[in-house]
């Protein structure tokens, strides 16, 4: 049995954004492996400076999108790179230049900025789907 291809997204200004989300369901319609790494700590516990922190956005996200619970990483405020590098995944989306440069560095996984110019037409390009 063949792997599914397997990508991932950052969430904040990322997959939160109804763009990013329309092209996670295509990607789940043409059986990709979409998965989430995000910064954020797991445990809202560890927000104690902001009010009313949680992952509601988050949760919402991912059940509009049929995204298992299982498949969001969350860095707690480590470099993404940490948990790519090891990783099967063909590329990783972000907003962050930072993340970019060192998932480029740092892995073999294509890293993708978010808001630059032919994001999504690179996301599709790399996976061969029009």
């Amino acid at each position: 049995m063949k792997k599914k291809p397997k990508v991932s997204f950052d969430f904040d200004s990322t997959l939160s954004e109804k763009e990013v989300q329309e092209l996670a369901k295509l990607l789940i319609e043409n059986d990709i492996d979409v998965w989430i790494t995000t910064t954020r700590y797991e445990d809202i516990r560890n927000y104690k400076a902001i009010s009313g922190a949680n992952h509601d956005d988050l949760i919402k996200v991912i059940t509009e999108l049929n995204i298992p619970f299982h498949k969001v990483k969350f860095t707690n405020f480590e470099w993404k790179y940490e948990y790519l590098k090891d990783s099967e995944f063909i590329w990783h989306l972000d907003d962050n230049p930072d993340e970019f440069r060192y998932i480029q560095k740092f892995t073999n996984v294509e890293p993708i900025i978010y808001g630059r110019k032919k994001w999504r037409k690179l996301c599709l390009k790399v996976l061969k789907i029009k």
